[in-house]
């Protein structure tokens, strides 16, 4: 695996007049990155990409890497040319960011279009049993309406086996009606019973 370069910042320091909005809070140090766990939660917006992370003071000590997590709570990751730069940042202390320097992503916008995680060899949406979804709601959702839909189509078949399944009543021979039943050969004493004649 090849580590990417990591160019440095295009400014080291902000200017005094900047307004600075936090960020978050430094998580953890892996290697040459630092992991920064947002304050707020993504779902209308997220920092992207090769936005500015400074300190409080206005120093900027890096660039966004990557976004990651949950979207109701983001984390970034900062990376360093070493560990020993990474050090700088100590776990717990609080990194702000700048609007004019920021990159912002409209999660609002992306978790209103439609469309799921998969799609099938020639790249087009598959159906609906192999789906795979961004949003564990619409997943649920479409799990429930399958199973309703399941237990309709069960329910139906049960009622036909139902009626199937049910006896149908006998009808009583009325006089003077032709017998509708084929005459069987006899099997038994019983068979030789004459309804009309009582034995």
């Amino acid at each position: 695996v090849v580590n990417p370069t990591i160019s440095a910042p295009p400014v080291t320091q902000l200017p005094t007049s900047t307004a600075l909005h936090p960020l978050g809070t430094v998580h953890a140090h892996v290697g040459s990155s630092v992991t920064i766990l947002a304050h707020t939660h993504g779902l209308q917006r997220v920092l992207d990409a090769d936005t500015l992370v400074a300190q409080a003071d206005g120093t900027v000590v890096g660039v966004v890497f990557e976004v990651f997590g949950p979207v109701t709570q983001p984390m970034y990751s900062v990376r360093f040319a070493t560990p020993e730069e990474a050090q700088k940042l100590k776990a717990g202390e609080q990194v702000f960011f700048a609007e004019e320097w920021a990159k912002v992503l409209d999660t609002g916008k992306l978790r209103m279009a439609k469309g799921t995680d998969a799609s099938n060899i020639y790249d087009e949406e598959v159906g609906e049993e192999h789906m795979e979804f961004s949003d564990d709601e619409e997943e649920r959702a479409a799990k429930l309406r399958r199973r309703k839909e399941r237990k309709a189509e069960q329910g139906t078949a049960q009622q036909k086996q139902q009626l199937q399944q049910q006896p149908q009543p006998r009808q009583q021979p009325v006089a003077g009606d032709a017998p509708s039943v084929a005459k069987r050969k006899l099997q038994s004493y019983g068979d030789l019973f004459d309804a009309d004649l009582g034995f």
